[in-house]
Formats: structure tokens, C-alpha cells, sequence
């Protein structure tokens, strides 16, 4: 079977989704696949959250798709519903590509 583990790019999240990974496999699941959540570039800048590259390197789990921080996410159980242009509905987007096997970006080029 194939999983995919979601993760914030913070250190109980990555470290969480290392453990889920081993449990996973050890269940017998083959693919595993990761997606950072709410993705925040000028927090890794600062320092307040893993880069990129440091999540993966971290759970050892192989990217399939980044979703930036966008306070439409927030709105998201209130309204049920994502606008058009919001940045996550279009990595949700990439992210469902990549999964159908499309070869397409894993990230937007602002999380870059």
C-alpha cells in the first residue's frame, strides 16, 4: 500500500511524521509520501520553522507537494470552500497531479 503523511515543517511535526513513517513501513506500507502543511517561507527564514530541504532530510520521507500558509486554510471549516486564486487550492492542485502521475512542480516557484 501507499501513504501520505502531512506535516508543518516544525520540529514535533517533522519528528512526528519520522515516527509515522517507520510505523507505516513496519504495517507493511511499501510508498510513503510527504506533504508540508502550511508552509510559511518567512518563518524558515527566521529560523522559526525547517526549510524545505531540512523537513525532508528530517523525515526521510520523500516530498510530493508543499502547501504555503494561506489564510484562506483558516477560513477553510468556516466556509467549506477554498476561493479560486487561494495558493493552497493550487498546490492542492499540483499535489493531485503529482499523485496521477503528472510531472509537474512540487512546488510554486514563491516557496522557492
Amino acid at each position: 500500500g501507499s501513504a501520505l503523511i502531512l506535516a508543518t515543517a516544525d520540529a514535533v511535526s517533522v519528528q512526528g511524521a519520522e515516527r509515522t513513517d517507520a510505523l507505516l513501513k513496519s504495517w507493511g506500507v511499501e510508498e510513503t509520501r510527504l506533504i508540508i502543511n502550511r508552509y510559511d517561507v518567512k518563518a524558515a527564514r527566521r529560523g522559526n520553522y525547517f526549510d524545505i530541504d531540512t523537513t525532508i532530510d528530517r523525515t526521510l520521507v520523500q516530498l510530493i507537494g508543499v502547501v504555503p500558509e494561506d489564510k484562506a486554510l483558516t477560513a477553510l471549516s468556516v466556509t467549506k470552500k477554498l476561493p479560486p486564486r487561494s495558493k493552497s487550492l493550487a498546490a492542492f492542485g499540483r499535489i493531485a497531479r503529482r499523485l496521477q502521475g503528472e510531472n509537474v512542480s512540487l512546488t510554486h516557484a514563491m516557496l522557492k
